[in-house]
């Protein structure tokens, strides 16, 4: 699931190059660097639980959770470089939360919805679900990323905790978006 060099992404007015941008599927030699990640400042703060996480609870979510069907963990890389992480946790049929850790140095450059954008599409489509994604109400530059990769805001789900905003991305939206 990598870019070509004319791949673009237009999402809600917003058209970025993507050559540089790819997405692979995580392997088990990312264990330590999604733990770093995870527990970096910057990304503590806007995660929904706002602690870091234990090297040994990591270790053991992360060996079984690349091998449980109902997830799907992925690797963001910008010109080659690791940049972040997308999660998708099938909740039930029809509906996933996607998760998304996007390191301080790669943000505000578009790549988010981008990411956010390109791997929700191949999920809805793989899996034939919608994807819902839990902001933090403080986050607002998550909301923007989520706003810009297609997901529209919403109230009627229940997925997700008090203080977030709730986004979805559905299969009835993903024409609207053009991911060449």
């Amino acid at each position: 699931m990598s870019a070509g060099a004319d791949d673009r992404l237009e999402t809600d007015g917003c058209k970025r190059n993507s050559a540089a941008l790819t997405i692979r599927l995580a392997r088990p030699d990312d264990e330590d660097r999604i733990l770093a990640w995870r527990n970096d400042p910057f990304i503590v703060a806007r995660t929904t639980t706002q602690r870091q996480i234990d090297a040994k609870e990591h270790r053991l979510w992360y060996r079984a959770a690349l091998n449980d069907a109902r997830r799907r963990i992925q690797i963001i890389e910008v010109a080659g470089q690791p940049a972040g992480s997308l999660r998708f946790d099938k909740i039930e049929e029809g509906t996933c939360i996607i998760s998304v850790c996007l390191t301080e140095a790669f943000t505000g450059h578009g790549y988010g919805p981008q990411a956010i954008s390109q791997a929700s599409v191949e999920v809805i489509r793989d899996w034939n679900v919608d994807v819902i994604a839990c902001v933090r109400a403080d986050n607002l530059a998550g909301a923007k990323a989520f706003f810009r990769a297609g997901y529209q805001e919403t109230m009627g789900r229940s997925y997700c905790p008090p203080d977030h905003r709730i986004f979805v991305l559905s299969l009835s939206n993903v024409s609207e978006i053009d991911v060449r």
